[in-house]
């Protein structure tokens, strides 16, 4: 039987508190997510490669191709998580999430995505979602 490094132990209390913070705090979307919702640069124009070419990406495209990122020392269960929610969202133009879902969602989109595709399609999952008021 494998132990669990302290580390490891950490990440999965993080993560369990995380999913009691989204659950106490009734942060849920409303219903269906509109997984066909483009996500733009600031100005509404469309995101583009590096060398100038539009590159339109959708909230369903950002975050299916975000879960299926390869990261290296990933759990072999975590990433049969990540793949199966990915495949829930690919090819769909709706997916109602649950809350241990869209925890998993805010945490790749943060970790692998800019913070203008992250924050704009974490925006569109949580409408709570906020600036701060630090």
């Amino acid at each position: 039987m494998a132990q669990s490094t302290s580390g490891e132990m950490g990440a999965a209390m993080l993560k369990a508190l995380m999913i009691a913070a989204l659950t106490a705090a009734s942060i849920t979307t409303a219903g269906a997510v509109d997984l066909t919702t483009p996500i733009t640069q600031f100005d509404g124009k469309p995101l583009v490669t590096a060398d100038g070419k539009p590159d339109p990406h959708t909230l369903g495209r950002v975050i299916a191709d975000t879960l299926i990122i390869t990261e290296q020392g990933l759990a072999a269960a975590d990433k049969t998580k990540r793949y199966w929610l990915a495949h829930k969202i690919y090819g769909k133009t709706e997916v109602t999430f649950t809350p241990e879902e869209l925890v998993l969602i805010k945490e790749v989109l943060f970790k692998y995505q800019s913070i203008l595709v992250a924050g704009q399609a974490v925006r569109l999952l949580d409408p709570s979602f906020k600036p701060s008021k630090e």
